[in-house]
């Protein structure tokens, strides 16, 4: 389980922080003073600054710290894996003590423990310290659920993730936003540029709510919610493309509606890199309305973007066939044969 896009973000902002102790000297990737400035210098950025005391700027220091020693833990196989996580567990712990009421830590060191460990029952303990403090805490509630939806426990991983309160997330959305307005003001750009990637990340954990919310309701065969859900996510962000598609699929599968389901997957269709099977179900969906044609249309527009995918060729044969163009079929069954025999897959008769 990843930890929530805002903070790899964030850990990326001080990729060079890795590993260092409280006097800026790092253990693993030999990292100088200046790092450790650079980190004091950039601050500013996060949200209520200006409000934090002493120990609750270095807490934030210490959790960013402790991410880093994991990053090096899944980048760098040179370094020690037990010593790094040892390394990062001392580092979020001590970010706790200094701020139990900062968030990130909890959620990071869960992930370490869920992650790194494989040890669910840690994780989940270590999200109910911070419950306990904010019992709707979105990040919290998010990753039980998603140890339950691992473990095939959809009614309780549905639980987790109704009680995730999207409030706190438009409101660090708008924190973002704000900052990043007075830095334009400023003519501070690339401060500027920086939050309103972290207002555009914060505003995706949402729409990821609502998509999981969706799958939960659509594996316990719950359509309506699942649509219902599926549906807040299309619209706070219709680019995505994944809850459009999905709808597309409800639509066509569950409520036998084949034209909402093509005009719904024909909109996903429109998202940035949409993978091959959305071509594939919209096409089966025309091929279903018996419209041949457009499915063939379809197909060849998914070959060319998708040249080595052999089901795309084996779709286009036979939509071919059934339009009794025998001989683009078999021009097609030809380059379907190569590409299996090119792949090592069985031919398909």
């Amino acid at each position: 389980m990843k930890p929530p896009a805002r903070y790899q973000l964030a850990l990326l902002l001080f990729m060079l922080l890795a590993c260092c102790n409280a006097n800026g000297q790092s253990r693993f990737s030999g990292l100088s003073d200046k790092t450790w400035q650079r980190a004091r210098k950039n601050e500013h950025l996060f949200p209520y600054h200006a409000t934090l005391d002493s120990n609750q700027r270095l807490s934030r220091l210490y959790t960013y710290y402790a991410g880093m020693m994991i990053d090096t833990f899944y980048l760098d196989p040179v370094n020690e894996p037990r010593e790094i996580t040892t390394e990062a567990r001392h580092y979020f712990e001590l970010a706790i003590r200094l701020d139990s009421t900062y968030m990130p830590p909890y959620i990071m060191r869960g992930n370490l423990s869920y992650q790194v460990d494989s040890d669910p029952v840690a994780a989940v303990a270590i999200y109910d310290i911070l419950l306990s403090r904010l019992p709707h805490n979105y990040y919290a509630r998010h990753n039980i659920g998603l140890i339950r939806m691992n473990a095939y426990d959809y009614t309780s991983a549905l639980a987790q993730f109704l009680l995730a309160d999207p409030k706190e997330l438009k409101e660090e959305e708008l924190s973002y936003f704000s900052m990043a307005q007075q830095y334009s003001d400023q003519a501070n750009a690339d401060e500027a540029y920086e939050l309103y990637r972290r207002a555009a990340l914060v505003k995706m954990d949402e729409v990821d709510l609502y998509d999981i919310t969706g799958l939960c309701y659509q594996r316990m065969d719950s359509t309506d919610k699942a649509i219902e859900y599926y549906q807040r996510s299309a619209n706070l962000d219709p680019a995505t493309g994944n809850a459009l598609y999905q709808l597309g699929r409800l639509y066509g599968q569950r409520k036998h509606d084949l034209d909402s389901c093509i005009l719904l997957i024909q909109k996903a269709l429109q998202s940035d890199k949409p993978p091959v099977m959305y071509y594939e179900d919209l096409a089966v969906a025309y091929g279903i309305k018996g419209n041949n044609a457009k499915a063939a249309e379809i197909l060849n527009q998914a070959i060319a973007r998708f040249p080595n995918s052999l089901q795309l060729y084996y779709n286009l044969a036979t939509a071919y066939q059934l339009m009794g163009q025998k001989g683009k079929e078999k021009e097609i069954r030809k380059k379907a044969d190569k590409l299996a025999r090119a792949q090592g897959a069985p031919l398909v008769k």
